[in-house]
């Protein structure tokens, strides 16, 4: 497994759920 796309899709998702709960409030 790629270590370093792992990291990527990680610090992706935190982001996008970072954008939801500014949105949702």
């Amino acid at each position: 497994m790629d270590f370093q796309l792992n990291i990527l899709i990680a610090a992706g998702y935190q982001h996008h759920r970072e954008q939801l709960i500014s949105v949702c409030g």
